[in-house]
This record gives C-alpha cells, structure tokens and sequence, in this order.
C-alpha cells in the first residue's frame, strides 16, 4: 500500500482527534505559528525535508507537543510532552501494517522547546522519520 505524504499527515491528524490530551493539530512550519487562539495541548507537525532511495521515500519530520507555560508548571509540562511523544511514537510504531508506512529503526530524538509570543509555550519536539515504500515500476509513471 503506496502512503502520500498527504495521507500520512492525514493520518496523524486523525490520531490527534482521538487522542483524548491533544486539543489541536497543526501542519505547517514552525515559523507560522503565533499564539493566536490555539487550543493546547497542541501537535504541531513540520516537514523538514524528504529523500529518494530505491523502492522507498525518507521523509523528515519534526513533531512537536507544546503546552502552555504558566508560572510553576515547567516539570508538569515537560513531563505531560515527552508523554505525548511516547504515545504518538508507540502508537504509530506498534501499528506499522495498519499504516502503510513505517518509523526509522533508530532511536528517535526528544528534544525540549519553547516559544515565546503573546503566550509562552514549551513541550518537546520529536525528531522522526518517516519511511515509505513505493512502486518503482516506470510503466506506472503517468507520462506519454
């Protein structure tokens, strides 16, 4: 089953609907996002970079979990965000048939944010990548 990365995002947006924290999804570059009126705890998906290999596609992202930052609950918001982390990694991991794409078998890395807007907000980014397998087979190219 050949995934777009359209249907990948997708995918992870419905994730973040059922999951009963996540309040909102996003899919964008970090560099738009504003506090405006966002609902938290929120996912933020951001596309990094994609590469070609034989019969696979490498797609680099970051994911993001950020909560918002109010006086003493820094710990609280770590620890709630480096959660959601696991349970996105784990959920998508353990499931891999079911999705039509698959994690990189390395360790993947969870790093601490933090914005500063009109609301400051931190949680983690998570850096995953996404493989995908396809066809290589030229006489499905659409080309004449």
């Amino acid at each position: 089953m050949e995934r777009s990365f359209k249907q990948i995002i997708s995918e992870f947006e419905t994730y973040a609907e059922k999951h009963k924290v996540i309040k909102e999804f996003i899919a964008d570059p970090i560099t738009s996002l504003t506090a405006n009126n966002h609902e938290y705890p929120l996912q933020w998906i951001e596309l990094l970079r994609s590469t070609l290999g034989p019969g696979e596609v490498r797609i680099f992202l970051n994911v993001y979990f950020m909560v918002l930052l109010k006086p003493d609950n820094y710990i609280k918001i770590m620890s709630d965000s480096l959660r959601l982390c696991t349970d996105f990694y784990s959920y998508f991991n353990d499931n891999l048939p079911k999705f039509g794409f698959y994690f990189d078998n390395g360790p993947t890395t969870a790093s601490p944010v933090e914005y500063k807007f009109d609301d400051n907000i931190c949680g983690h980014k998570m850096e995953v990548i996404v493989e995908v397998p396809f066809d290589t087979d030229e006489d499905n190219i659409p080309i004449s």
